[in-house]
């Protein structure tokens, strides 16, 4: 363990020493470059000097030096000879010049100064609002800064908004463009849906009056019954009493009064829950029967059945439910944001998931007027007609619901908008690689990718559809290009 430790000890420390060298030798090789760069300006500075100057230089000096005593000439040559040697080698350059490289000079002498050479900006990619003018990290991202290209294809307009771009980088970018158009928004509402049993088709039988169930027909929960099919016997000591009177008033009816007194023995029937047809036979009896039979009013499905046989009933005991599932309740869930779009009487498809590739159409007949706070939706219902009993409760639906909004708009691809949470922007694209960034105000959305414009565009406009992001991050870095140099204008 001890010499893998030491190996790896002895890789790093010669990694380090090749590192070190490696960065004097570049010092070392840049140096020698800059000294030979330098040798090489100096011996053509000398070989470039006009030989007239040379020339006046010498015999100048060496008058000075011949009339003089060496003391003397060493003091004139070492305060005069600047002076004097900048003078004369200035004159007789010049007057061995000739006129035309004379009228050069003057040329030369009277054209600007060169400017200053612009200086070295960074920028970060992620936070093109970050400009700093020496390289380091993002104080947002910690992201190394990168260097700003100079002459870059993208210019933004001093007096207006406008950025301008090459049209061979447009066409790089991918940008395309659509008209904005006006015509009606007309909205498509995509919701869910389940279908439910129709309120108004179910149906309870419910005891007028106490007993047992002594026999059970529909004893399974979810059966279907037909109207007219019994459902249960009832033995009840108040029926028994009842269908009596009845059978004693009959066989009395040929005497005063006897037609009074079958009325109101069927009369004390019916309000007892016996149904006019079971009344009529049992009538006809010579004797009432130990137990009453009470049958199916509709035809449909038991779809809830509390008792069992051998019960003990009472009055107001709901014995059986039963729904008739030949039209069913479709409940939709509409979002709140679509609800202005909901109108009664709206058409609608209707596409099941096991049913796939039929469609049904239905309307819209009711809207729920709440929203459910957990969901954020209210309920639409439509009523559907179901031949065959294909549909059943519970079974989930996709909904499309159109509804114009309004029969004229200003429609705009939604695509080519920007939404920065506070605004909204999109791109208008100009002739000759000209885009000029506008703020909009939005209406509802419509069906096809299209938006209203209520304000900021006009029918006719060109918008940018793809590409929009690399404008806004182009005319972001121009924007803050232009504020750290001072510049006056920006995009937005």
């Amino acid at each position: 363990m001890s010499a893998a430790r030491w190996a790896r000890g002895a890789v790093a420390a010669a990694a380090t020493c090749l590192l070190v060298l490696g960065t004097l030798a570049a010092r070392t090789a840049a140096r020698a470059g800059e000294t030979h760069v330098h040798d090489a300006a100096t011996s053509h500075a000398h070989e470039a000097s006009p030989p007239s100057a040379h020339a006046a230089q010498t015999p100048h000096a060496h008058e000075g030096s011949s009339a003089h005593a060496p003391d003397a000439t060493a003091a004139h040559a070492h305060d005069a000879t600047p002076a004097h040697a900048h003078d004369a080698t200035s004159a007789h350059a010049h007057d061995a010049a000739s006129p035309h490289a004379h009228g050069t000079s003057s040329a030369d002498s009277a054209a600007p100064a060169s400017p200053p050479a612009a200086r070295r900006l960074y920028t970060c990619g992620m936070h093109p609002q970050v400009i700093r003018d020496q390289p380091g990290s993002c104080p947002i991202c910690g992201m190394e800064l990168t260097p700003i290209e100079r002459g870059a294809p993208a210019v933004v307009g001093e007096a207006t908004d406008t950025i301008t771009i090459d049209p061979a980088i447009v066409q790089n970018m991918g940008v395309r463009t659509a008209e904005v158009t006006v015509g009606p928004l007309v909205r498509t509402v995509r919701a869910t849906g389940v279908l439910a049993e129709a309120q108004p088709r179910q149906h309870d039988v419910s005891l007028r009056v106490s007993g047992w169930i002594e026999k059970l027909y529909a004893d399974v929960e979810g059966m279907e019954v037909r109207a007219g099919d019994p459902l249960f016997e009832l033995y009840s000591p108040e029926l028994h009493v009842a269908i009596g009177e009845l059978i004693a008033a009959r066989r009395a009816r040929g005497m005063q009064g006897g037609a009074s007194l079958v009325a109101t023995a069927t009369q004390k029937l019916e309000l007892l829950g016996v149904p006019r047809a079971e009344i009529e036979r049992l009538a006809r009896l010579a004797e009432p029967p130990r137990t009453v039979t009470f049958r199916s009013p509709i035809s449909g499905h038991v779809v809830e059945k509390p008792i069992v046989e051998g019960d003990a009933v009472e009055a107001g005991t709901r014995a059986l439910r039963i729904v008739d599932h030949s039209e069913l309740w479709l409940d939709v869930r509409v979002f709140e944001q679509d609800v202005p779009a909901l109108r009664l009487g709206q058409r609608a498809r209707v596409t099941f998931v096991s049913r796939p590739g039929r469609t049904i159409e239905g309307t819209i007949d009711f809207v729920y007027p709440h929203v459910d706070p957990k969901t954020r939706t209210t309920v639409a219902r439509m009523t559907l007609r179901n031949p065959g009993m294909q549909m059943r409760p519970g079974m989930y639906a996709t909904v499309e619901i159109e509804s114009e909004l309004a029969p004229w708009a200003l429609l705009a691809p939604r695509e080519a908008v920007i939404d920065t949470g506070d605004e909204q922007l999109v791109f208008l694209a100009r002739p000759g690689g000209h885009f000029e960034p506008r703020r909009v105000t939005l209406g509802p959305s419509g069906r096809d990718g299209q938006v209203q414009v209520l304000d900021g565009l006009a029918a006719g406009d060109v918008v940018v559809t793809s590409g929009q992001f690399l404008l806004d991050a182009e005319s972001n870095v121009r924007e803050a290009l232009q504020r750290f140099l001072g510049a006056p204008g920006h995009v937005h």
